[in-house]
Order: structure tokens, then sequence, then C-alpha cells
């Protein structure tokens, strides 16, 4: 766990979640309309580590995928 940005009236230090893994998120289980501005920025930010750090270490077709998989919400 790291530690998360304070939030205004807590009543102690939050905590916060590093993530392990690098997969995409399944585009077929979003809602784009129900994401607020800063959801779509913290996905595409997301995909796009997660494209950068795999796409390197993957074959021509896996990575052809890993492309559209990881594309950013707003070009869905």
């Amino acid at each position: 766990m790291v530690e998360a940005p304070s939030v205004v009236g807590a009543e102690k230090p939050l905590n916060a979640f590093d993530t392990l893994t690098l997969a995409p998120i399944d585009r077929r289980l979003i809602e784009p309309d129900m994401l607020t501005a800063e959801e779509v920025r913290w996905l595409d930010r997301y995909h796009a580590r997660v494209a950068g750090s795999l796409a390197p270490l993957l074959d021509p077709p896996t990575h052809d995928w890993l492309k559209a998989a990881t594309a950013p919400i707003a070009a869905a």
C-alpha cells in the first residue's frame, strides 16, 4: 500500500493501492458516458502504461490486439 492523497475532513491518513500487474481493462465492461473526465484520463493513462510496458515484448498480432485494447477511450 501507498499513502493516498489527503482528503479534506478525513480523520486520519488514507492508504491506496499500487498496481502490481498490467493488463488492459476490458472495454466491453465500460460505459464511457458514465465516466467523469477524470476517470477517462485515469483509464487512458493506465492503458498507455500497459501498452508502453507490454508492447515491446509481444509478437506482431498480439501487439496489434494490445494497441486496439489500450486505445484512448475517446477514440473508441
